[in-house]
């Protein structure tokens, strides 16, 4: 496959999905087992989930990591990913917003390190052969950060089957995803509304997850596994995706800026 091809749809189920889990095939097949029992009428499971992902569709508080390996296969090429984005936001989708995020890992073979900041209409980038501020519409910034935010949550009515356990003062979800409604939802993200053409020819072969509510119904974890079957132009491929994303003090303050700015402001 072409690795342009590889690339853009990388991006794209990167973008479209909110975190994976590390489980290898047989943990995921211990797992659906005990989701086996359709659960999408137990209505104080939905409410709390559905309380969860409504706080945060409205966070002003972000810190997060998010740890993401991605493999993909076709008889032309194969290519690896491992990356990790740290991500920190505060007073998001204000005039008052400030955002850093830093991306460190390894695409095959290069190693990547990056740092994007944000603060009052302005972006400032850094990395090994870059380095620039640049302005930008605040408005544009800060509604694009939360749209792609909320872009990557899972929604209740993508999972065609579930279970809730509630462990100590947590809430654990456990699920399989809806491949048709899920496919359908990516296919749908985009910039300003338009449709990814790229994602035509593309079938979800499976893709199931966990998250992880907190007693005060904020979300502390959420992740995801997914298997996609590519054809673009005539290439064919093997997508594998794992990306783990957990948030340090869910929707809390950062104090992180007043004590560090980034080194390249």
């Amino acid at each position: 496959m072409k690795k342009r091809g590889i690339y853009i749809v990388c991006l794209l189920a990167i973008l479209a999905i909110g975190g994976c889990d590390n489980k290898k095939s047989e943990q995921k097949e211990a797992n659906l087992k005990k989701v086996a029992d359709l659960n999408m009428n137990d209505t104080k499971s939905k409410d709390i989930y559905n309380k969860a992902l409504d706080s945060y569709s409205v966070w002003k508080y972000e810190d997060s990591v998010s740890e993401v390996t991605t493999t993909v296969k076709s008889e032309e090429a194969s290519m690896n990913m491992k990356v990790t984005y740290e991500v920190k936001a505060n007073d998001i989708g204000t005039p008052n917003m400030k955002h850093l995020a830093k991306t460190t890992g390894n695409i095959e073979g290069e190693d990547v390190k990056m740092e994007v900041y944000y603060e009052d209409g302005y972006v400032y980038y850094d990395s090994d052969d870059q380095h620039f501020k640049a302005a930008i519409v605040q408005d544009e910034y800060t509604g694009n950060y939360v749209n792609n935010k909320n872009a990557a949550s899972i929604k209740y009515d993508f999972m065609k089957k579930v279970e809730c356990e509630k462990q100590d003062d947590k809430y654990i979800y456990e699920y399989e995803l809806d491949e048709t409604k899920y496919l359908d939802y990516m296919k749908a993200l985009g910039t300003d509304g338009n449709k990814i053409e790229s994602m035509h020819d593309i079938k979800i072969l499976e893709a199931y997850g966990k998250t992880v509510i907190n007693a005060d119904y904020q979300i502390e974890s959420y992740q995801i596994t997914m298997k996609l079957d590519m054809n673009i132009d005539g290439n064919k491929g093997i997508l594998e995706i794992t990306n783990a994303t957990s948030y340090n003090n869910p929707n809390k303050p950062n104090r992180y800026f007043s004590e560090r700015w980034p080194s390249f402001r």
